[in-house]
């Protein structure tokens, strides 16, 4: 049976406008909880890049406190190489002076041993001169 279109009453018609009422209650309702869900994923967004961004200080101020012991140790190093340089070149440098003071010792020895037959030369002269008038005489 074909249907034919009734006339709408009286009370259709406000069932039409609150159906039309509904419908924009309803659309503006998905919009809202669109823009509420929007501004919300901003907050978190913004509060995670915070988050973020104190991780990252605390990365950062984590590996220093890690770095720091490794620059004492390094440190150390440093100092330790430093004393035992300087302990080599105090070696070193006595060494040389022992070396040098021997020298000097060892050149004055030989000065004072050539001295001596210097001053006692003229000494051996007339001892020698003596010893051999002595044969003249004798003969």
């Amino acid at each position: 049976m074909p249907s034919k279109k009734q006339p709408l009453k009286q009370n259709d018609h406000i069932l039409v406008f609150v159906l039309v009422e509904s419908t924009v209650v309803l659309v503006q309702s998905a919009f809202v909880l669109i823009y509420a869900a929007l501004i919300q994923s901003a907050f978190v967004l913004v509060q995670s890049t915070f988050i973020f961004i104190q991780s990252a200080f605390v990365l950062v101020q984590s590996t220093f406190i890690f770095v720091q012991p490794a620059f004492i140790v390094i440190r150390t190093y440093f100092f330790i190489q430093s004393v035992f340089v300087l302990i080599y070149s105090a070696l070193i440098r006595s060494a040389f002076v022992i070396v040098q003071s021997t020298i000097v010792f060892v050149q004055s020895a030989f000065d004072l041993i050539q001295s001596t037959f210097i001053s006692f030369r003229p000494a051996f002269v007339l001892i020698q001169e003596t010893f051999s008038l002595k044969e003249i005489s004798d003969c």
